[in-house]
């Protein structure tokens, strides 16, 4: 699945929250003030989160403690949440099927078994920020937006979203990734674009790119990463990403 983005759209504000407000209004939170988003080639303006889960994007917010996690509840209801109908026994929820589903994805991202029976309030900041990455994969969906997922935890938390990522990429999801630590763009990106006051000002590939950035301190880092098959018909980018000799990744900064 390929799935290409233009988020062109025109947000006045501070760096910290023009970044934010992109990913959000990408998700249907808040409203497009101008510009346009593509996906799968088709132009879509999605007016809530619920139209946009349903088209298989998914958002890991920055603030994943405020915005990402029931603090009251363990790590299946947490997981689960995104795509409940999968869980019904005729009207009703079936708890277990929710724990199964829940310890599946626990497994699958190498979460702390903890999380089973503890409430994501006692779990680490990486074990959080895996959970609400499960949330999404349980969704079944092909792009995921990662607002700053490696803001507030520690080295070896960091390389356990790397892997998430990778692993992810690997099998064909999407990223788009928002991060304002410029090494990790570098690192974690094919394609990294500079984005100031909403806009995106310069796209080029991460190895053409200084270890240091030339640019102001208001400029904002986005990217979008995706591992292409051999099978995928190539697709233009508004801004100038495209498709070329799969397989391919692909960061949008």
């Amino acid at each position: 699945m390929v799935a290409w983005f233009v988020p062109d759209l025109d947000v006045r504000r501070d760096a910290a929250k023009a970044r934010t407000e992109i990913a959000r209004a990408l998700f249907g939170l808040d409203k497009h003030t101008g510009g346009t988003v593509r996906l799968m080639g088709k132009r879509v303006s999605f007016s809530s989160p619920t139209e946009a889960i349903a088209h298989g994007v998914g958002l890991v917010p920055e603030n994943r403690k405020a915005d990402g996690l029931f603090f009251n509840f363990e790590g299946p209801p947490n997981i689960t949440s995104s795509r409940l109908r999968a869980l019904l026994r005729g009207l009703f929820l079936d708890p277990a099927k929710e724990r199964r589903a829940g310890q599946e994805y626990i497994q699958r991202l190498r979460i702390t078994p903890a999380a089973v029976e503890k409430s994501v309030q006692y779990l680490s900041g990486g074990n959080q920020q895996k959970v609400v990455i499960a949330r999404w994969l349980f969704s079944q969906a092909r792009l995921l937006i990662l607002d700053e997922p490696t803001q507030g935890i520690d080295v070896g938390a960091k390389l356990d979203v790397y892997d998430v990522i990778n692993t992810l990429t690997a099998q064909g999801i999407s990223i788009l990734l928002i991060s304002s630590d410029y090494p990790e763009l570098l690192a974690m990106s094919d394609r990294v674009a500079v984005v100031r006051d909403g806009r995106i000002l310069h796209v080029a590939e991460a190895g053409q790119l200084a270890p240091q950035p030339a640019h102001g301190p208001g400029a904002l880092h986005v990217a979008a990463r995706e591992e292409c098959r051999a099978d995928h018909v190539p697709s233009s980018f508004a801004v100038g990403l495209w498709h070329r000799t799969p397989p391919f990744r692909t960061l949008f900064v």
